[in-house]
């Protein structure tokens, strides 16, 4: 994948940079209707992309999710319980982890008659199943299941490829904040030979990743 875009924006203008976008490719007399986009689990993202393109379907990263699950088993304390290999509940959380495997129409009952249902009884494990249900579980949570849950295990369900470009891109700076003058000849002098390099072979969907690009 490469990348077409640079947003160096704050998190609450993602509508205002997806309609400049698609201005900008209507100029050129493009029509930039987005089907899909795959994102992390950041709701301005995730609302600015269907202010614009009202029925485009947003999926969530999988490594995303995984994440800021992890964070929350880290935030609570059960970070040895999970790594216990012997306990119950390092079991019960380890093997929720495969929820995002389940089509969106299984996880509810899924979550509610394997998990709820046997889930050890420590004021911890409540904090992360409320965590769960609240955010991620039910159907008018944050991020319902039709947003991360899916059969699927391909790549295109993650924004690795962004993830790996960021990386790229900030190996390249031998400072935290360049100024826009620095930034601008990185981009001309070492990443657009890759871009030329990798447009010869195709291009696949785009990915949508907060912060730095996309």
């Amino acid at each position: 994948s490469i990348s077409f875009f640079y947003y160096l924006t704050k998190q609450h203008i993602y509508e205002l940079a997806f309609s400049f976008l698609k201005t900008k490719c209507a100029e050129l007399n493009l029509n930039l209707k987005l089907t899909t986009i795959v994102a992390d689990f950041e709701e301005s993202i995730h609302a600015g992309a269907k202010m614009i393109w009202p029925l485009i379907q947003v999926i969530g990263c999988r490594f995303h999710l995984t994440q800021s699950w992890w964070r929350k088993i880290q935030e609570i304390g059960l970070t040895d319980v999970y790594k216990n290999k012997n306990c119950e509940s390092g079991i019960w959380l380890r093997k929720i982890f495969g929820l995002s495997f389940l089509s969106p129409k299984e996880v509810s009952d899924c979550f509610i008659e394997e998990f709820m249902a046997h889930c050890p009884n420590d004021p911890k494990m409540s904090i992360f199943c409320d965590y769960l249900t609240e955010n991620y579980i039910d159907e008018f949570s944050r991020f319902p299941p039709n947003v991360w849950a899916s059969f699927s295990i391909s790549s295109e369900r993650t924004t690795n490829s962004c993830e790996s470009f960021h990386a790229k891109l900030n190996s390249l700076f031998t400072k935290s904040h360049p100024n826009i003058f620095l930034f601008i000849h990185v981009l001309n002098t070492r990443i657009q030979t890759d871009t030329y390099i990798i447009l010869s072979s195709g291009v696949a969907r785009i990915f949508f990743s907060g912060g730095g690009g996309g």
